[in-house]
């Protein structure tokens, strides 16, 4: 997840500002002259091409304060003969790229343990059934179509208040979704089973119908915070509507109802073990957007973080 620190926008475009700037143990980059942000980040990358802008972190010395592009307060604490701290973050890659390889990986492993498990159980002394049961089939086309729409939403929705990311993190943040919410999830739901006869139970069907809504609450969320950033930029705004009335991150809440319905209705220890690993990291997602939102907007609605009434 980005952390959204003290925007500092060089709005003006006749004050011009002379600046030097060093890394921290002291390197010197030279001096710069510029009216905003982004023609620093190009100059900075005309004279060093390997440190494109993304890769580029500036702080102004002896502050916490991190210069960056889309707007926001900060010009005031730059002055010519101010001194900024350069740190190289490291290669990038773009966070729509890190959403499509992350959900990518396990819905292609949901549908080849559903479709192929003849080549996979058998190596594991498992006799095939001659066909998935009906729970197994409803699991594979509630996990399937999550991820789908995770990689629509990807596509077609999310709008990200920072371009990149460490190019090390893919590897890190692929892995949950790769292994846990993978091979580790698929390999005991879609195991040979004998309740390939059996139908549903009015219980299960409900535990269906619940991940259907969170999923469509999930969706609604992230439009409304799709539309609350104009294409372009990074601005941020107090989401409204819905359960936004509640909660400052409902998208994560209906994540987590989805995933608890879904280990419910599998009855897998491993699906459970995915739900309390997810809902853990949403819940610390959840409690850093709140109080980033607070720190913000100082007439931010009282809202819990993350579930209605409770965190």
């Amino acid at each position: 997840q980005s952390t959204w620190g003290l925007f500092s926008h060089l709005e003006s475009t006749t004050l011009m500002v002379t600046v030097s700037i060093e890394s921290k143990d002291g390197k010197e980059y030279g001096q710069f002259t510029f009216n905003s942000v982004e023609e620093l980040q190009k100059a900075f990358h005309a004279k060093y091409p390997k440190l494109y802008p993304d890769r580029q972190r500036f702080v102004i010395k002896g502050t916490t304060t991190v210069l960056r592009t889309g707007g926001g307060n900060g010009i005031g604490e730059l002055s010519n003969g101010s001194v900024l701290v350069f740190k190289d973050l490291g290669p990038q890659v773009g966070y729509r790229t890190v959403f499509l390889v992350e959900y990518g990986g396990p819905l292609v492993m949901h549908l080849l343990f559903f479709f192929f498990p003849q080549f996979i159980y058998p190596i594991f002394g498992y006799d095939v059934a001659p066909q998935m049961s009906l729970l197994q089939t409803v699991a594979m086309c509630l996990a399937v179509g999550h991820y789908a729409k995770r990689e629509l939403e990807s596509v077609f929705v999310h709008r990200f208040s920072n371009g990149t990311m460490p190019f090390s993190n893919l590897f890190r943040n692929s892995a949950h979704y790769w292994i846990l919410g993978g091979i580790v999830l698929c390999f005991p739901i879609y195991a040979p089973t004998t309740d390939a006869a059996l139908e549903l139970t009015t219980i299960e069907w409900t535990l269906v119908a619940v991940f259907v809504l969170a999923e469509l609450g999930n969706l609604h969320a992230h439009i409304v915070l799709r539309n609350l950033r104009p294409a372009g930029t990074r601005t941020y705004e107090i989401p409204h509507g819905g359960l936004f009335a509640l909660v400052s991150c409902p998208n994560y809440f209906f994540e987590s109802l989805a995933w608890a319905c879904f280990a419910v209705l599998t009855r897998s220890i491993c699906a459970g073990v995915f739900w309390v690993v997810g809902t853990a990291q949403m819940m610390q997602w959840a409690l850093d957007k709140h109080r980033k939102y607070r720190e913000t907007f100082k007439a931010y609605p009282r809202r819990k973080a993350m579930f209605p009434f409770v965190f």
